[in-house]
């Protein structure tokens, strides 16, 4: 019975364990290579690029019998109801959006980006459409998500090289992320059953 009950208090701190854990996506472009990793406690993987996998050989395709027609059966729909179930959908989503950002924070944010296409004019006004773009993306982005470090950089260069340095972190707790998507969930589900018809 002790071991029982030790084997089951175990079982219970890992599944806490792992509920408390952050985990985190970081999207990485620099020097023309794009880079995915996700971190889930202290492991860490690379989800893009991956690596070639081996070549296998072949084997001899099989000649496939023709099966006879069956009627399909009928499917359900997603009906949108008119302008009052449009309303509904567009709530929903906006909802479903404020709960998906709420649990996540973003731990790095670096954006670097460097003008050059050899035309002073050009340069100087892509430089000022960069900048104003930024000053107005910024406040919204910083309203979804709380950026906990920032590295925003708009340059021009009239006789060097355009670049871009994108680099972003964004991590949650396990237990907030599922606690979120269980009730996009919930409330998704429901809305199909109002929604959905036999066609």
């Amino acid at each position: 019975m002790k071991i029982f009950l030790i084997c089951l208090g175990a079982l219970i701190a890992f599944f806490i364990l792992v509920l408390l854990l952050r985990v985190s996506l970081r999207i990485r472009y620099r020097d023309d290579a794009f880079e995915v990793f996700a971190k889930i406690g202290p492991l860490r993987l690379k989800l893009f690029p991956r690596p070639p996998k081996p070549e296998k050989a072949k084997k001899p395709k099989k000649r496939k019998r023709k099966k006879k027609e069956i009627e399909p059966p009928k499917k359900k729909r997603f009906k949108i109801g008119g302008f009052r179930g449009l309303c509904e959908l567009i709530s929903f989503a906006l909802d479903a959006l404020r709960r998906f950002t709420r649990p996540f924070r973003v731990d790095q944010l670096t954006f670097h980006v460097c003008i050059a296409s050899g035309d002073p004019a050009k340069d100087a006004i892509a430089y000022g459409a960069s900048a104003a773009a930024l000053d107005m993306l910024m406040p919204g982005i910083r309203r979804i998500f709380k950026i906990k470090k920032s590295d925003i950089l708009v340059t021009v260069d009239f006789e060097g090289q355009a670049s871009l340095i994108f680099d972003v972190q964004i991590s949650g707790v396990t237990i907030r992320i599922l606690s979120a998507a269980l009730v996009v969930f919930i409330k998704f589900m429901k809305l199909s059953r109002k929604r959905m018809r036999y066609e």
